[in-house]
């Protein structure tokens, strides 16, 4: 009973660290419309405190419990690289100026997860979204 139990633990723990290095069942080619429409969260992140919106060529990035935003008006250079030029906030504190690009690559799909790569002021991050709506 102890072996199995041990075998199930080491197993969920197994599958948890893979599950953070890269998708299960990632789509290939990746379905990088995905992220045309929608409402998106991070995935190591409450909604509450974090989520944008993207409708047609434009994306709302909601910050602080949605006590602020950031507007960017989108670009797509094809399905899977766009960029993103902010347009306005609310918040004067952000480092973001109005007029800055961000260039988002999507990585990978699976499901109603993406991954995403941004680069701004020649730094890249990369970051889970799970589309909600």
């Amino acid at each position: 009973m102890i072996r199995k139990l041990f075998t199930f633990y080491c197993l969920i723990f197994y599958v948890g660290i893979n599950a953070q290095e890269g998708f299960l069942l990632p789509d290939n080619p990746p379905k990088c419309y995905k992220i045309k429409e929608g409402k998106f969260v991070k995935q190591d992140i409450p909604g509450r405190v974090w989520n944008m919106l993207i409708s047609k060529d434009l994306l709302k990035e909601y910050l602080n419990n949605s006590k602020t935003y950031i507007k960017y008006k989108l670009k797509f250079e094809d399905d899977c690289h766009f960029t993103a030029t902010v347009t306005s906030k609310s918040d004067s504190k952000n480092m973001l100026r109005i007029g800055d690009v961000v260039r988002y690559s999507i990585i990978e799909t699976d499901h109603d997860l993406i991954r995403v790569k941004t680069d701004l002021y020649n730094k890249s991050e990369d970051f889970v979204l799970q589309k909600t709506e």
